[in-house]
């Protein structure tokens, strides 16, 4: 720097240089810093020093945190942080800077027999859109997270989440599980886990695991060993009695989205065309509108964005005027907050929320077609109970037909014995219940599956 200070040169110059000076001392410092901390004795060193002790035991994700909300997460991690044995693993930023290497990419892909078109257009895609972090970048990424978590050895880890997006969670957890015998624990996080004939997810989730928690269902797998819990995602709604439904008032609408263009694996085939979907929603919205006395919130699924078909005001425009002044649009309030005050609640489909309501006894309807989503065969007795009580529709004009039949009378229907039997039936094996929730949880994670 003394040197460019002796230079007589204009601010523009001085400014280009000391740019170029800084990019080349952060580039030499960022190289010098990583070659040490991968010194073994260096490395051993600063573990001990900055990491958590190695009286830890049991590895939990953090992805629990998108799993509850409010005061059942604050309750969740009040019983977490008495526990000093475990530890959360939470995702870690990696400084690897690994550029594609075209070379290596041509002859990891491309050096092979074609053996027709797609096979020819599949393996010239990878050369463009494969994860540096799994060739060019791996053994670098995989130095640098390791650094940042604890050196212990862990008993068990519990995923509480979907695994595929935590790059830095990925080489941890595989480490712990390759080079110590880490038991890993799959935990069910959303809908459709036993109930749906083909689910990828749960395909992918429960056979690389050592057990995997459930909603109450098994498998008759050797393979694939299943535990059946009740579900941590019930702390998110209080359980409804009949006094207090009488203080709610109108219903929710949830429904799903399909995307125009497949572009994921991980979900479960689907039979129905975006396009028909649509018009499900449609014809639904068109029917209830006109004939309920109450007031409709429709909560559309946004998770990932609009799907580039702008389907919300596909649906709002085909409504009419009278239909679309007792229609809400809502999408940014959480959706327990609106459920809680909702007298009735429907869903399109067998997702997640759905089993939430069944599990909370708050008034539900469910309906979809079967053919676009078909239902395995050691779960069928368990649908047929929710048919008998009529939860379960198989269409649209179905749904509101029967709402017309009992004539909006939802209090006296769903509190009924016969509907009360069939739905803790059904909960008992797709969405658990506890009084004892969050102790049988603790005792699981402290002393892992028995």
């Amino acid at each position: 720097y003394d040197n460019y200070h002796k230079q007589t040169i204009n601010q523009s110059d001085m400014k280009s240089k000391y740019r170029n000076l800084h990019k080349t001392v952060y580039q030499n410092l960022h190289e010098t810093i990583y070659q040490t901390l991968h010194s073994s004795d260096i490395l051993s060193d600063l573990r001990e020093l900055f990491l958590p002790k190695s009286n830890i035991r049991v590895g939990i994700s953090d992805d629990y945190k998108y799993l509850l909300h409010g005061q059942a997460k604050t309750t969740f991690e009040q019983h977490l942080k008495k526990n000093p044995i475990i530890y959360q693993i939470s995702e870690k930023r990696s400084i690897c800077y690994n550029c594609p290497d075209e070379r290596l990419r041509f002859r990891a892909f491309l050096e092979r027999d074609y053996t027709d078109e797609f096979d020819y257009v599949f393996w010239h895609s990878l050369v463009d859109h494969f994860p540096i972090y799994y060739l060019e970048g791996y053994h670098r990424a995989h130095q640098e997270i390791l650094v940042k978590y604890p050196s212990a050895t862990l008993d068990t880890i519990f995923v509480f989440n979907d695994l595929r997006e935590n790059i830095s969670k990925n080489f941890y957890i595989a480490s712990q599980v390759e080079d110590h015998q880490t038991k890993l624990i799959g935990i069910q996080h959303g809908g459709g886990y036993g109930i749906y004939e083909s689910f990828i997810r749960e395909l992918w989730e429960t056979s690389i695991c050592n057990h995997f928690i459930t909603w109450g269902w098994h498998l008759d797998d050797k393979c694939r060993k299943t535990y059946p819990m009740p579900s941590l995602k019930n702390l998110n709604l209080s359980t409804r009695s009949r006094a207090e439904q009488y203080k709610k008032s109108g219903i929710l609408f949830a429904s799903t989205a399909y995307e125009k263009y497949f572009n994921d694996i991980y979900l479960s085939p689907q039979t129905c065309t975006p396009r028909s979907y649509l018009n499900n929603i449609i014809s639904f919205l068109r029917e209830i509108l006109s004939d309920t006395p109450c007031t409709v919130e429709w909560r559309p699924y946004t998770a990932r964005a609009d799907f580039g078909d702008n389907h919300i005001s596909k649906v709002i425009s085909s409504l009419n005027p009278e239909q679309s002044s007792k229609l809400d649009v809502e999408i940014k309030d959480t959706f327990y907050s609106r459920v809680s005050n909702s007298q009735l609640f429907i869903s399109d489909h067998c997702g997640t929320t759905f089993l939430e309501c069944l599990a909370a006894n708050i008034p539900t309807l469910v309906f979809w077609d079967p053919e676009w989503q078909s239902i395995r065969s050691k779960s069928v007795d368990e649908i047929k109970l929710l048919s008998e009580a009529n939860i379960y529709q198989t269409s649209p004009h179905a749904t509101v037909s029967f709402l017309n039949m009992i004539d909006w009378d939802v209090e006296s229907w769903w509190y009924s014995k016969e509907v009360q039997e069939r739905r803790e039936k059904f909960v008992h094996s797709f969405a658990r219940t506890s009084d004892k929730l969050i102790d049988q949880w603790m005792n699981l994670l402290l002393k892992g599956v028995p």
